[in-house]
């Protein structure tokens, strides 16, 4: 029977209640630090076992997100957290920076590994890099066309690493892991690399041209994103998980956003057991 997974977002202990009660297959989520929504209310690492062990008593899946780029002096404190969270039995953390998965791919040879959608993963050489830092899944960039994520999971499959989708929530207009807008738009002090994006790409910017103000508006502020009229094809595409971004959310956007994706999922897979 094939099954795929529904992955929702938890940014607090409501919203990790919220996700469970809707019918998530897994939760991800973070602590306060290394957390690409730092902004989130978050865990404490003192938490992690409580996360580990609700999810785990339920028969969902957690898994811990370490996604932003470390710094030199800050890889010991980053690997004290993916030792705690290995240690309460997480299932796999979620990482951006190269460094810290190649420490944690030789430190912890039966952890999972995620590449998060901030490490670009975006070819087949980086591909072959992944499949070297012992990566089992990795997030597609949301900017990713159809095509673009059929050829992905095509060459997935090749490299035996999963594939997970975001299907709902904000979409960023620049490429996933290398957009500097914040961090030059804001003195280089907000960088969405390190968890702290100030969201330039939302504000009023207005476009002139040689005889004056052509537009003016939220030019770089693209709609969010909703893949839920394409869910039955992204199943039958062979996606591993499908993921609801969210951290920053309320619990109740969670609860509704959730069962509502967990209905149609259902629905779908129902209906291809039925046609295998």
């Amino acid at each position: 029977m094939m099954t795929t997974e529904l992955l929702a977002p938890a940014g607090s202990e409501l919203a990790l209640q919220s996700a469970l009660i809707a019918g998530a297959d897994a939760v991800y989520f973070g602590v306060s630090q290394f957390s690409a929504r730092a902004k989130a209310d978050n865990f404490s690492i003192d938490q992690i076992g409580m996360v580990s062990d609700y999810c785990h008593a339920r028969g969902v899946k957690a898994y811990l997100a370490i996604n932003t780029l470390i710094h030199d002096d800050e890889f010991d404190e980053a690997m004290d957290t993916v030792l705690k969270a290995y240690r309460e039995g997480i299932d796999a953390v979620i990482i951006q920076d190269k460094g810290l998965c190649a420490l944690v791919s030789e430190s912890f040879p039966d952890l999972q590994i995620h590449a998060s959608t901030q490490m670009n993963v975006h070819n087949k050489d980086s591909f072959h890099l992944a499949q070297q830092l012992g990566i089992s899944r990795w997030v597609l960039p949301r900017e990713f066309s159809r095509e673009d994520i059929k050829a992905s999971i095509k060459l997935s499959q090749e490299y035996s690493i999963g594939t997970e989708v975001f299907v709902h929530g904000a979409h960023c207009v620049s490429c996933s892991g290398i957009c500097l807008f914040s961090a030059m738009n804001k003195g280089g002090m907000r960088s969405g690399n390190r968890g702290d994006c100030a969201q330039p790409c939302r504000e009023n910017y207005a476009i002139l041209g040689q005889s004056g103000k052509i537009s003016e508006g939220a030019v770089f502020s693209i709609k969010d994103r909703s893949l839920y009229h394409f869910l039955g094809e992204l199943v039958h595409m062979g996606v591993d998980s499908l993921k609801i971004e969210g951290r920053m959310r309320s619990p109740e956007y969670v609860r509704n956003v959730v069962s509502i994706y967990r209905r149609l999922l259902n629905q779908i897979l129902a209906e291809t057991s039925v046609n295998a």
